[in-house]
């Protein structure tokens, strides 16, 4: 049996998230855009997405464990350098005597810049996700960041 697609599972797994959050949990424009899995996949498709295949051959590895944090590091991924929409990872590090590393999952959706947006904020160190603002307050520094799928900006009007 052949593996799914990065779309397969992109899409599948947004629409069990978006089916499994109570209304009062999320934002109603979700189930305005989005009230079936197949408005979902258009609107993948219409994003012209791009997905690293390093990453999702290691997402779907047949073993039993998660990637470890430097499998991911190590991942050769999309850097924005255009405006785009995209999910990226966010690599937060402290060297002390015991080294600390925490992973921050975050989508760029600025309507005009996206992604580039996204990580010029963590350049000038604002606006950031508290939890990010949590970590970087607490010692740890962004020590790699990169795009790991990319949605090109359109206009869902």
């Amino acid at each position: 049996m052949a593996s799914p697609t990065a779309e397969q599972v992109i899409c599948q797994r947004a629409w069990n998230t978006l089916a499994a959050t109570p209304a009062r949990m999320k934002n109603p424009i979700f189930d305005k855009f989005f009230p079936n899995q197949h408005a979902i996949i258009d609107t993948f498709r219409q994003c012209r997405p791009s997905f690293d295949p390093a990453l999702i051959q290691l997402l779907q590895s047949p073993h039993q464990t998660p990637p470890t944090f430097q499998q991911l590091k190590d991942v050769t991924a999309i850097e924005p350098t255009r405006e785009i929409w995209g999910v990226y990872l966010l690599f937060l590090e402290i060297q002390e005597e015991a080294a600390q590393a925490g992973l921050y999952t975050g989508s760029a959706a600025n309507a005009a810049q996206g992604a580039t947006r996204r990580f010029q904020d963590y350049q000038r160190g604002y606006p950031v996700p508290a939890k990010v603002k949590e970590r970087l307050d607490l010692g740890f520094d962004i020590t790699h960041q990169y795009v790991n799928l990319e949605l090109f900006i359109f206009n869902f009007s």
